[in-house]
């Protein structure tokens, strides 16, 4: 059974299907809810950053 968006709150951890950026294919990942409880209440889009090891935008560090 798939959540609903309304169910999310900011700062929730959640496992979401993320298409591949070919959009072909998609894999389960880990991502951080952004947008706020109002917004998913009333959007049928939720906002998240995906969470990942892997570092792939050197020139962009965060400090």
């Amino acid at each position: 059974m798939q959540r609903s968006f309304s169910s999310y709150k900011e700062g929730d951890l959640a496992i979401l299907e993320l298409p591949f950026t070919d959009l072909i294919g998609k894999k389960l990942r880990p991502v951080l809810i952004l947008s706020s409880e109002e917004l998913n209440h009333i959007s049928a889009d939720l906002i998240v950053a995906k969470i990942s090891s892997s570092q792939q935008l050197p020139d962009f560090e965060l400090k």
